[in-house]
């Protein structure tokens, strides 16, 4: 009758797009809110079936969440929208999915992740059933939808849903947290300490390369590191160069 899922798709991707690499926004619509400080995101009136005997849950959930960064004369290199959640459980095993619109061109039914929740069982509490801490992992399509700034595998933030089985059922308050962290490995890089998500300072992502890369492995977005290793590169054979002149100079 009623439902919410919470999850933040990926702590590093939030930090990153409202970073002072890509400079950009994110925007949660059509029903869907996002948690103060750059938090996790929350999708709300549910529909679906459920059969507890067989442990299977379809849920879908309204909302969508709109990510910008790149931008160039009015342009976004980045313009990544995720809207029409689904999951999909039997037994504790299953996917999410959604409709992903990535520069305009939209694919609908995108396997995002593999999901695992922590019972096979649905139990069922004053008419709502709750799972919390559901892992994500990315999927190959995932990967592809993300445009390859994480590679298939990669373990995304939690899913935290919860279904009402009957209208008069109380749903429990989020508990999918400020900042939906808790499944990166390492340190992928805080939300923007100033509450704002649009154009905060966020993480160093691909800004630090000297302290940060030893500790974020592959938790940092692959395309951020390809920028930044990109400009390391140049900047050092600049270096070589220059010091070539001087000897040459010196001579």
């Amino acid at each position: 009758a009623d439902g919410t899922l919470h999850w933040g798709v990926k702590q590093s991707f939030r930090a990153y797009v409202t970073g002072p690499v890509a400079k950009g926004t994110i925007t949660a619509s059509d029903g869907a809110t996002q948690a103060s400080g750059n938090g996790a995101f929350t999708f709300a009136d549910a529909t679906g079936t459920y059969d507890t005997e067989a442990g299977t849950l379809k849920a879908a959930f309204k909302g969508a969440v709109t990510f910008k960064g790149h931008e160039h004369d009015g342009a976004y290199s980045l313009d990544l929208t995720l809207s029409d959640l689904r999951v999909n459980l039997t037994k504790g095993k299953g996917t999410l999915t959604a409709d992903v619109d990535d520069l305009g061109e939209t694919s609908q039914d995108i396997v995002l992740a593999d999901l695992s929740a922590p019972s096979a069982a649905l139990t069922v509490k004053d008419d709502v059933i709750t799972l919390d801490k559901v892992t994500a992992t990315l999927t190959e399509a995932g990967a592809k939808a993300f445009g390859g700034f994480y590679a298939a595998g990669a373990e995304l933030d939690p899913v935290n849903l919860a279904v009402a089985l009957t209208k008069g059922a109380e749903l429990p308050a989020g508990s999918g947290g400020s900042d939906g962290s808790g499944s990166g490995t390492g340190t992928d890089g805080g939300p923007d300490a100033s509450g704002s998500t649009t154009g905060g300072v966020g993480s160093t992502i691909g800004g630090d390369l000297g302290g940060s890369l030893a500790s974020t492995g592959s938790d940092v977005p692959v395309g951020a590191l390809g920028a930044a290793a990109g400009a390391a590169v140049a900047a050092g054979a600049g270096v070589v160069l220059a010091l070539r002149r001087r000897r040459s100079t010196a001579e």
